[in-house]
């Protein structure tokens, strides 16, 4: 038996015969440098074959419900579990999922206890990439517009909702500290505000690296990450639901004390062996999702591959992703992704992310171990309706406003659609005149950010049109490329027929299909209101 064990046990017992004497035994548990405890439901049965970590490494309970960590890291924040998909997530004091125990080294003992409940086969996620709030004024529209969304979305459904965030909670950047609005955030996404519990990824902006002493592990700065972890909790952690095991990673690694834009993507070795014993008793016919911020996509560099060979044993992973501010499905790829596009869009300075795609979040709908439907919602205009998944453009149309106008360069006889959510599982069929005339093709992604528009673009003129020619940015300033951005949704078909009345019929990889007849006028903007 652990020693641990046994002295836990004799700590109970000998204050029978000893009870005006101090206990040794006792002193020895509290002044033992390993943590230790119990998993238990509120019922009082054990939790047997939990996760438990202090965020470097990761044990499993016996059938006892009993851990030991005898020799945790210097550097250990938190102590957590990894809820089992039999148990209720609760919502801590803070507003967070509660799953976690703050450190203290003059603390060896730390019990979980969880509710019981059904393991739910079928529930829906909602993905919230880059909300990116920097002051109460976004954090109001966050609440007005996300927020208000989803609180009128989820009355329509009838499963079990969980949310996560896919980083960049809040905007910090060079001498602006956000850090302070990270407790507003929780507050906003709190399971007592919208009725489900959100787990937070961090992003490259959720920092503010001189506002804290740095705190060197073998191959990261942790300082780093303080300001998160002490709103949101674990930032490398996992939890479970029916057959899916999630688990949620810091994909940044910062190069400099100092700079916000000095980092890279990728994971230090500490996080990779974390991972690998967070996964080793995970069934291996469960999918995994793996939420980070920067999409991993081909990225081969910081020690990403390691983390593709970690998840390579399960029948079914995918990585949920954000950072770009646009949409990119990647169904095809050996680790398949979803790129989210961003909740704040062009910065919260429209309601359109540069590709095109409205400010909005991802909605997921998992049965077992497979994810079986998909949408994108937007939630401004006509592009808060779920149908609304498809603008379509003649060739060369003209776009943009009063500070810069732009156009297509293609031709009348081009019919060009944005597809939201589109990736290579959907079929996209063409109806001239009611007659089926062909499928349309996906641009491959090509972007130009100067004043010459290459005819091999892909992007969407008619949101780079609004961002920059109706609202103005980047139209004089430095930042003209970061509102000019990639598109991989956008589709191409020529015309037999340019007069032709033109139907779009999109099917998506579940089934959905979504249905375009209308041409977007020129300079028009009206999907933007009600």
């Amino acid at each position: 038996m652990n020693i641990k064990k046994i002295l836990l046990i004799l700590s109970v017992a000998l204050p029978a015969f000893s009870c005006n004497t101090k206990n040794s035994v006792i002193d020895d548990i509290v002044d033992n440098e390993g943590i230790y405890g119990y998993a238990a439901y509120t019922d009082g049965a054990p939790i047997a074959g939990m996760a438990v970590s202090d965020g470097f490494s990761t044990v499993i309970t016996d059938k006892e419900g009993f851990y030991s960590i005898e020799s945790p890291s210097p550097n250990t924040f938190y102590i957590y579990a990894s809820i089992p998909a039999d148990c209720k997530i609760a919502e801590n004091s803070e507003g967070n999922p509660d799953f976690y125990h703050k450190y203290t080294k003059e603390r060896s003992k730390y019990d979980f206890k969880f509710e019981r409940i059904a393991v739910e086969n079928d529930f829906i996620v909602y993905a919230l990439a880059d909300p990116q709030c920097k002051d109460n004024a976004h954090i109001s529209r966050f609440e007005s517009e996300t927020l208000a969304d989803i609180m009128k979305t989820k009355k329509n459904e009838s499963l079990p909702i969980y949310g996560v965030t896919l980083g960049d909670i809040v905007y910090s950047e060079g001498k602006r500290n956000c850090a302070p609005y990270m407790a507003e955030m929780r507050r906003v996404m709190s399971q007592r505000n919208i009725g489900f519990p959100v787990f937070q990824t961090m992003g490259n902006h959720d920092v503010f690296s001189s506002a804290t002493e740095p705190v060197e592990a073998a191959d990261f700065n942790l300082g780093y990450q303080r300001d998160f972890e002490s709103v949101f909790g674990p930032v490398n952690f996992s939890w479970n639901r029916g057959s899916v095991h999630f688990v949620h990673m810091r994909n940044v690694i910062f190069q400099s004390n100092t700079v916000y834009d000095s980092y890279e993507d990728g994971f230090t070795m500490a996080q990779v062996e974390w991972l690998k014993q967070d996964l080793k008793h995970v069934p291996k016919d469960k999918m995994v999702v793996l939420c980070v911020h920067i999409p991993l996509l081909k990225n081969s560099d910081g020690n990403i591959n390691l983390v593709r060979l970690a998840l390579s044993d399960f029948q079914s992973a995918i990585v949920f992703s954000g950072h770009t501010h646009y949409m990119r499905n990647e169904p095809d790829l050996p680790l398949p992704e979803k790129v989210h596009a961003a909740v704040s869009g062009a910065w919260w300075h429209s309601v359109l992310n540069g590709d095109g795609s409205p400010n909005g979040y991802g909605i997921h709908y998992f049965s077992g171990n497979k994810i079986v439907n998909s949408i994108y919602k937007g939630v401004n205009g006509k592009m808060a309706s779920r149908e609304y998944q498809i603008r379509m453009y003649r060739g060369n149309a003209k776009t943009g406003g009063k500070y810069e106008k732009f156009q297509f360069p293609y031709t009348d006889r081009d019919l060009i659609a944005c597809i939201f959510n589109s990736s290579s599982a959907w079929s996209v069929k063409v109806f001239e005149d009611g007659a089926y005339s062909g499928d349309m093709k996906r641009i491959p992604a090509k972007r130009y950010s100067g004043d010459v528009i290459g005819a091999d673009s892909s992007q969407d003129w008619w949101a780079i049109g609004y961002n920059v020619g109706v609202v103005g940015r980047g139209h004089v300033s430095g930042t003209r490329s970061s509102y000019m951005t990639s598109s991989y949704a956008t589709w191409k078909y020529t015309l037999k027929n340019p007069q032709a009345a033109v139907r779009i019929e999109a099917t998506d990889g579940y089934g959905n299909k979504y249905i375009c007849t209308k041409f977007t006028p020129d300079y028009d903007y009206s999907d933007l209101s009600m």
